[in-house]
């Protein structure tokens, strides 16, 4: 949660600086706001890498679906019922 913290803090500081950017022609804000953005897109990275290897914590501990059949009912779509096959989707 530390890193969402930082990210808001991060995204604060840009709507600061670039408002004063373009609301009044500061260029030194402009450059504080182009780091800020840069920051701001660490973080991002960051926090997904942390969202992704909790995904997988909580993917070797998830539970069978109610019907107790172990197929996941999560989203993915099928393409089709007939022949068997099925395709998850990949969003």
């Amino acid at each position: 949660m530390e890193k969402l913290q930082a990210l808001r803090q991060a995204l604060g500081s840009i709507e600061r600086e670039a408002s004063k950017f373009f609301e009044k022609g500061n260029q030194a804000a402009g450059k504080r706001a182009r780091k800020h953005l840069l920051e701001a897109r660490n973080l991002c990275s960051e926090l997904r890498k942390v969202i992704q290897e909790q995904k997988k914590e909580l993917k070797g501990t998830r539970r069978t679906n109610k019907a107790g059949d172990g197929h996941d009912s999560g989203m993915g779509g099928t393409s089709g019922s007939e022949g068997g096959s099925t395709y998850r989707y990949p969003y």
